[in-house]
């Protein structure tokens, strides 16, 4: 398969992302015979979504390709990505369907467990061989050389934010992007209920005492602290000059169930170009390149 994948084709990109999405519901639904009971009980609790009617599904289905496709139409064959919190590595798998020789990190074991079981099933899927490795390792102690690094769902888990972003300045080749994806606190439903998720955790900021990693140090773990676009790329500016940002999520479920191509063509043709409503969707995409 990745002999042929013209990577310049947007429309050959969709429908391989739009089939990756498809058997990521597969294996969800059928994890407890793939993987047993700990390990699917993992994946359903992450993506409960996909379980659902069909109608929400696809719903989840459209925001996802347009959360991944800023990140998989720069892939080339063998670049090198990082996916930085990778957790239960969906989109590391993913790169490796594509190509990409991708590395992902994560504190939790419990996570990369899964993730690592999960490469034959996409293997066998798509035909092909993913190179990919996961690894249990603090993001802020990694060094090695990449042309991206992927962090989705996780700059508000990471602290401190500043020397991560070095960090990853210094892990770039050059020219090299960082490719940020997150919720928006300037969207009003997020930034309710990223302080609940506070509230249950009881503060911002956890202390998780990761013993067996190097040098056994205790990390700090942000809980919910998420960001709006224009703090983003004021955090960003010290180390990278951004190229793109894509917003992702005006409208609800019942407009989508309503019509879902009155719902696509709204969102990507209507609200995307309206500079003021890109500051409060519920998700954002930022592409940024190292500075020289």
């Amino acid at each position: 398969m990745n002999k042929n994948l013209n990577f310049n084709n947007s429309t050959e990109l969709f429908k391989i992302v739009s089939k990756y999405f498809d058997y990521t519901q597969e294996e969800v639904r059928d994890s407890k015979k793939l993987y047993g009971v700990t390990n699917s009980g993992q994946l359903k609790q992450y993506y409960f979504n996909l379980l659902k009617k069909r109608a929400y599904a696809n719903y989840i289905k459209y925001l996802y390709i347009d959360r991944v496709i800023p990140l998989v139409k720069n892939i080339r064959k063998d670049i090198k990505i990082l996916d930085a919190g990778c957790g239960l590595g969906t989109e590391s798998l993913l790169c490796g369907v594509l190509g990409a020789n991708v590395t992902g990190i994560d504190i939790s074991k419990e996570r990369l467990n899964v993730a690592k079981n999960r490469i034959k099933f996409y293997e066998n899927k798509f035909q092909t061989k993913i190179n990919v490795q996961f690894h249990y390792e603090n993001i802020l102690s990694h060094a090695n050389k990449y042309d991206i690094i992927w962090v989705n769902e996780a700059i508000s888990h990471i602290n401190p934010i500043n020397q991560f972003l070095k960090n990853c300045y210094y892990n770039l080749n050059d020219g090299g992007k960082l490719i940020i994806s997150d919720a928006n606190k300037l969207n009003p439903h997020v930034y309710f209920q990223s302080k609940k998720d506070q509230i249950r955790s009881g503060g911002i900021y956890q202390n998780v005492i990761q013993q067996d990693l190097p040098k056994g140090k205790e990390i700090s773990y942000a809980v919910e602290r998420i960001f709006t676009i224009p703090a983003i790329k004021s955090l960003l500016s010290q180390f990278f000059k951004v190229k793109e940002v894509v917003s992702i999520r005006f409208l609800p479920y019942p407009v989508y169930k309503f019509n879902s191509n009155i719902f696509l063509m709204i969102e990507r043709n209507v609200l995307r170009k309206i500079p003021i409503l890109n500051l409060f969707s519920t998700t954002y995409v930022i592409i940024s390149i190292k500075k020289s």
